[in-house]
């Protein structure tokens, strides 16, 4: 058997989702039902299946890219960990190292008028902020430990929609749809310079939603705008 992914999942994955017999032959294999079975796991956006004769069979998967991470309720009631994808599909992880399972934030889903948490919409909104303060904030990304979507449906044309990030050094930031990432994010980067110069005063939160500006509340009860 040929196996090949773009992710990270490992050969041995594969009898645990699919069984064949040694005695099978190439065209005893029904390979469409193998196709279904392999994308029925929820870490496969598409697999591939082909038959290589004379006595070989090629399986190439497509994984889902994990940008957050979060706790359910397993059926034992215990708490079990599930994956993010940036299309919001959730699963259970399989292969991941834990050095990029730790780089992951949390998150805390939006609850819907119902009070489940599924579908997960919009998340390739959040993905979108993810990558771009990993890229032009990366130590300060790193402290990033939780995603809040409480106001954010997954719609960011609705007024009032914004994705709030929890951090030690920010114990509230948030970000809106006005204006874009990179510009939020630079302004912020403004922000935090500037309060270091300052004596680093603690802040408590940072509004970056607001069109054009932002508003920095401190532990103190001071707020100012930037």
């Amino acid at each position: 058997m040929l196996f090949d992914t773009n992710g990270v999942l490992p050969s041995s994955w594969l009898g645990t989702v699919i069984e064949l017999r040694r005695d099978t032959t190439m065209m005893e294999i029904d390979i469409y039902k193998m196709k279904q079975q392999l994308e029925a796991h929820g870490q496969v956006v598409s697999a591939s299946v082909q038959r290589e004769f004379p006595n070989a069979l090629k399986i190439e998967i497509k994984e889902e890219e994990p940008v957050m991470r979060m706790r359910v309720v397993g059926r034992d009631g215990k708490p079990e960990l599930r994956i993010v994808s940036r299309e919001g599909t959730i699963y259970q992880g399989v292969g991941y190292p834990q050095a990029t399972l730790s780089q992951l934030p949390y998150l805390v889903p939006y609850r819907h008028p119902e009070g489940g948490f599924k579908p997960l919409l919009g998340i390739d909104k959040v993905a979108e902020l993810l990558e771009v303060a990993r890229r032009t904030q990366p130590k300060f990304y790193r402290t990033w430990q939780l995603v809040s979507l409480e106001h954010y449906s997954g719609d960011p044309e609705l007024p009032g929609e914004v994705i709030e990030v929890r951090s030690p050094m920010v114990p509230r930031l948030i970000f809106g749809f006005n204006t874009s990432f990179e510009q939020q994010l630079d302004r912020l980067s403004v922000i935090l310079k500037y309060v270091q110069s300052r004596g680093n005063p603690a802040i408590k939160r940072i509004d970056l939603s607001l069109p054009g500006s932002a508003a920095v509340q401190f532990v103190s009860g001071r707020i100012s705008t930037f």
